[in-house]
């Protein structure tokens, strides 16, 4: 029972639950409440959950949080949704931590491969059937959001992820069962797919991986397969319509990056809930230090889905505003000390916990089931690797 419930939910993840969201069925919100209680029941289904000794962070990031409730009068309507973003990376360490204490990461890495394989035509067929659906929808659609492949709807950071996590898995641990040629044109297919997404932050950890692949073991192996690599990707892009998609995507990183704006006309953005994360990040590092926060969805009104400050989704921004400087440690120190328990792999663990930072920076990962399947998974599969070299 528990193995097809973990199927099923698997499945759900990042096969055909964006398929729900898009047609309206479910909210993203209610498939991350329906995949933690389907999680809860595997749990208690091994009759292994016990935080134990690991109360301690759990219970800091708890009391933050009412600490920041009381002190700023929330309500009861506003605060307890709020308590989702405490219990999802809990849940999802348990789940995953227990579900392959009896079960081998690799057994499904296989299906991981094919999964990644998908993306890259799904996500070709969803721009390109975007405007005749667009009208049809039951629910508003930016153009943005479209391009999220398989995964859920407008998560193309967590397709991101999930592609750099293997290209990672793929270059620095021995695989059963993988040849060099489809090592090859796998790293080659999945590079071309992350190029494509909207998702430039992936692009910049693509980059990172790369760059540690390139420099950690110099040889001239590594130099002519990374030279080949970035030929055929190179060739790939200019011969085909793909040259605009990704012009598109470095131009916005670039422009991103050389943007400047005054304190006070950051300010003003940032309180008319006009501003990005960059706007955001502006405002806090020159305003004096939060300590509790302004209380639990103070950024943002889960019920009429309105920016109240910023304008942008970023769970560090979120916890900062609505938890202040000890909620975001608090919240900090307890997704790195699950990585740390979940992760034996010494390389891996630092890497998967670097990028759990700078993705949470972009997207409120906090409350994102598969996001967190994917860094607890890849920890575990890492750890398994680790221990077969």
């Amino acid at each position: 029972m528990d193995r097809k419930l973990f199927y099923f939910i698997f499945s759900f993840c990042f096969l055909f639950g964006g398929v729900f969201q898009l047609l309206g069925i479910l909210s993203y919100t209610e498939t991350n409440i329906l995949l933690l209680l389907l999680s809860c029941i595997v749990i208690y289904k091994l009759r292994k959950f016990n935080l134990g000794k690991n109360i301690l962070l759990p219970s800091l990031f708890i009391t933050t949080f009412l600490i920041s409730t009381f002190l700023n009068s929330v309500k009861l309507k506003l605060w307890a949704p709020y308590i989702l973003y405490i219990i999802t990376p809990i849940i999802v360490f348990y789940f995953v931590q227990l579900y392959f204490k009896n079960h081998d990461p690799n057994d499904i890495f296989g299906m991981i491969l094919k999964i990644s394989f998908i993306q890259f035509p799904i996500i070709i067929f969803e721009r390109l059937i975007y405007p005749i659906i667009q009208p049809h929808l039951p629910r508003i659609v930016d153009k943005t959001d479209i391009g999220f492949g398989s995964f859920f709807m407008a998560s193309d950071h967590v397709l991101g992820l999930f592609l750099n996590l293997i290209i990672f898995t793929l270059l620095f641990y021995k695989v059963k069962g993988i040849t060099r040629l489809k090592f090859t044109l796998t790293i080659f297919y999945i590079v071309l797919t992350l190029l494509i997404l909207n998702t430039k932050i992936s692009l910049l950890i693509l980059g990172l991986i790369l760059f540690i692949y390139f420099f950690k073991d110099i040889n001239f192996k590594k130099y002519a397969f990374s030279f080949f690599i970035a030929m055929v990707v190179f060739l790939t892009i200019t011969t085909t319509d793909l040259s605009g998609i990704v012009t598109s995507n470095l131009h916005d990183i670039f422009s991103q990056l050389n943007e400047n704006i005054d304190l006070v006309h950051a300010t003003k953005i940032y309180e008319n809930s006009m501003g990005n994360r960059l706007i955001s990040l502006y405002v806090f590092v020159n305003s004096p230090i939060s300590w509790f926060g302004h209380g639990p969805f103070s950024t943002f009104n889960p019920y009429s889905k309105i920016f109240l400050l910023g304008g942008d989704f970023g769970q560090w921004l979120w916890f900062y505003n609505d938890l202040g400087i000890i909620g975001v440690l608090a919240a900090l120190l307890l997704i790195l000390s699950l990585i740390n328990k979940a992760n034996k792999s010494n390389m891996s663990k630092w890497f998967v916990g670097f990028i759990v930072i700078i993705y949470s920076f972009v997207f409120n990962s906090f409350i994102d089931f598969p996001f967190f399947f994917i860094i607890f998974y890849f920890s575990k599969l890492h750890s398994k690797l680790e221990n077969q070299k």
